[in-house]
């Protein structure tokens, strides 16, 4: 159980991590940051990218723990 617990949480962050890349694109990021920091705006990116990613697996696999608990 702990195994397939691991390895959905695993599947379910690449799984977000790919459709956030996709919804981040749609982002102008060098708004909030100044002319000519490109490295910042990257980093900024793929952080952004990594923490929604794992925020949203993390509020599913709760999701799915509250309801294998309750039946």
């Amino acid at each position: 159980s702990i195994l397939l617990q691991s390895l959905l949480e695993l599947a379910l962050f690449f799984i977000f991590l790919v459709y956030t890349f996709q919804i981040f694109q749609a982002f102008d990021y060098e708004k909030f940051f100044k002319k000519g920091h490109t490295r910042q705006i990257q980093l900024a990116y793929i952080f952004s990218v990594i923490i929604i990613s794992y925020l949203l697996t993390k509020a599913i696999m709760n999701i799915i723990m509250l309801s294998t608990h309750i039946i």
